[in-house]
């Protein structure tokens, strides 16, 4: 059930989270809705783990590296009848960074990220040249759910103001 190996060469991301924050009534006040955990399958078992990116650093010591985010405009949906959801902000909050390396100092990931729809890119981690080789973001199993309820992460929250 593990990611597959990244896109190749010394410095990979393997995996990143598809956001989900599940189906939601429409509201004319403002809603702060949280991602849904990120559900791993592998043939018939799945299980639920938290939201993550998966980076292979196989620079050794020898190189710095720094890995960002950026939105591309508003959020959209061309079939709805309002198509953007102006205004809407997806944000990050205390990440946590683990890795399988030891004796590594590992990489070092920004306490908050808000997500800019102009296009301006967020910093998510970065690693000085002495830092963060091997494998980082791992992450543990979480509490199994039933049926169509899935665990919240609270540290991704999409907020849609009212007037949208």
């Amino acid at each position: 059930m593990d990611p597959a190996q990244g896109t190749g060469g010394p410095l990979s991301i393997d995996f990143a989270s598809s956001l989900d924050f599940g189906i939601n009534p429409i509201s004319n006040k403002e809603k702060t809705y949280y991602a849904n955990a990120q559900e791993l399958r592998s043939g018939e078992n799945s299980k639920y783990v938290l939201n993550y990116v998966q980076i292979s650093n196989h620079l050794g010591l020898n190189g710095e590296w720094t890995l960002t985010v950026k939105q591309e405009g508003q959020f959209a949906n061309a079939t709805a009848q309002h198509k953007e959801l102006i205004g809407s902000q997806i944000k990050f909050v205390n990440p946590t960074v683990t890795g399988k390396t030891e004796g590594v100092t590992p990489s070092t990931a920004a306490k908050e990220i808000t997500l800019d729809p102009k296009g301006a890119e967020s910093l998510v981690m970065s690693a000085k040249s002495t830092e963060g080789a091997g494998l980082w973001g791992t992450v543990d199993e979480m509490t199994k759910v039933e049926g169509k309820k899935v665990q919240k992460n609270k540290a991704i929250s999409l907020t849609i103001p009212g007037e949208t």
